[in-house]
């Protein structure tokens, strides 16, 4: 079993409980790491026996870009495309950092985490 992490990735993105948040948008960063058996591609040396993160990237930046009023919804519906798209994907680690939110105060950022295991089939 092993790690892939993709750190840092930036999206300029539509999301925010206000309509200006909504209008105007914002700079959100995405951390992601997720848990993939690599026992068989330490040997074969094949993209097909793990998980090629280009296209969980494209996938990440695709359903980000959706407009949604709550960061939980937009984290929620990546997992739920991950897990349903990537098969050799077991458990996902999601953080959404929002740089500067609209919180009346100085506020570098906020974040959500959200995780999620894939359930074994019986």
């Amino acid at each position: 079993m092993g790690i892939i992490k993709l750190d840092g990735m930036q999206f300029y993105a539509h999301h925010g409980l206000y309509d200006e948040e909504q209008t105007i948008g914002g700079l959100y960063t995405i951390n992601l790491q997720f848990s993939v058996d690599f026992e068989r591609a330490e040997y074969s040396d094949s993209l097909s026996d793990t998980v090629n993160y280009e296209k969980v990237y494209e996938l990440v930046k695709a359903r980000f870009e959706r407009p949604c009023r709550l960061l939980e919804h937009a984290g929620g519906d990546i997992l739920k495309a991950l897990i349903n798209q990537f098969e050799m994907i077991k458990d996902i680690e999601l953080e959404i950092y929002k740089h500067n939110p609209p919180l009346g105060g100085n506020v570098k950022g906020v974040s959500v985490i959200l995780s999620t295991t894939k359930k074994q089939k019986s």
